[in-house]
């Protein structure tokens, strides 16, 4: 009777440590909307990936299945959203059409600190609830500002801070207010085609964030970088609201906290990679054209508020000016 007793004890316990296993062991699929070596992406792997691989090791782990040459970045949103992915490291501008209060994190010129601290972070969690099913783990790399290079020195001007008037610059739709209201003729060109726009001439300079600038070549036609720099990334960790749902307190502790984490520890990470770009840049010849007086601030004014005022006619869950009394700040 003991031997039947302990057997079924043992077997009932074996089951126990079995299923308690089977439940620890969460897998989270993880894509990523730039290239596996672009700064951003080692920079998150170096300050979130791995260090939330070694805390919860055991409990849960992420696994990266691919960037864009695995899921296009304007499907990693949707993709996230209908849970085919449990986590994406994106930038949100990409999502503009999807979630208008995207379009505003890489125009902010506050630190995530303070976006924290102010609580314009907690304001954009129920509208990525609504419109992306997931949640904001960490917003990254803070410190690493975008500038505009061109192959000529660019005339000042006290109305827009640069004159750029008939010049063709390369161009995204988030530098196309500012191009545009400079005199420039924005040009879109693919970032691999960038070498060659500027080879023969299809283009005369481009606006870029600090890092991952150098591996392009582009070094070799670019005379000037403007300062002040302006902007900041809008890159984020996500995850599905889904499937944070069915993840024990331990694992979702410990997500919240590698993101907090996340959020300061991958400034000094990226700044370095930027700075290691810069060297390239300046060993090459490039030359600083810093902006002062008038100028200065009138380059600031038309950067930031031509950004704010086209993006102020979309429809927003949170009232815009809400929006902006948290997210900016007047130059």
């Amino acid at each position: 009777m003991k031997r039947i007793v302990l057997g079924a004890f043992v077997a009932t316990f074996a089951l126990f440590v079995l299923a308690a296993a089977a439940q620890a062991a969460v897998t989270l699929k993880v894509s990523t909307c730039l290239a596996k070596t672009h700064d951003q992406v080692e920079t998150y792997f170096q300050a979130f990936h791995d260090k939330f691989n070694e805390v919860a090791k055991g409990e849960a782990k992420l696994h990266y299945v691919g960037g864009p040459e695995v899921s296009p970045r304007q499907k990693q949103g949707p993709a996230l959203r209908r849970g085919l992915v449990d986590m994406i490291f994106c930038p949100m501008g990409y999502y503009e059409g999807m979630v208008a209060e995207a379009g505003l994190t890489s125009v902010t010129n506050l630190s995530t600190k303070e976006l924290r601290d102010n609580g314009a972070i907690d304001q954009l969690q129920p509208v990525w609830a609504d419109k992306f099913n997931a949640m904001i783990l960490g917003w990254c790399c803070y410190g690493v500002d975008f500038h505009i290079y061109t192959t000529f020195k660019p005339k000042e001007s006290t109305k827009t801070g640069l004159d750029l008037s008939g010049h063709k610059m390369r161009s995204t739709a988030t530098y196309r207010p500012f191009l545009s209201a400079m005199g420039a003729i924005p040009v879109t060109m693919a970032a691999a085609e960038m070498y060659t726009g500027l080879q023969r001439g299809v283009v005369q300079g481009l606006a870029w964030p600090e890092g991952a600038l150098a591996k392009y070549g582009v070094q070799k036609f670019l005379k000037y970088r403007v300062y002040p720099g302006f902007y900041r990334s809008g890159s984020m960790v996500l995850i599905n609201l889904d499937k944070w749902k069915t993840l024990s307190k331990s694992v979702q502790d410990k997500l919240t906290q590698t993101g907090l984490a996340f959020e300061q520890g991958s400034e000094p990470i990226l700044r370095k990679k930027a700075d290691a770009d810069n060297e390239k840049l300046w060993a090459s010849g490039l030359q600083k054209m810093e902006l002062e007086g008038e100028a200065r601030k009138a380059y600031l004014r038309t950067v930031y508020e031509l950004a704010w005022d086209v993006r102020s006619k979309k429809n927003y869950t949170v009232p815009f000016a809400k929006l902006k009394e948290k997210m900016y700040r007047a130059p």
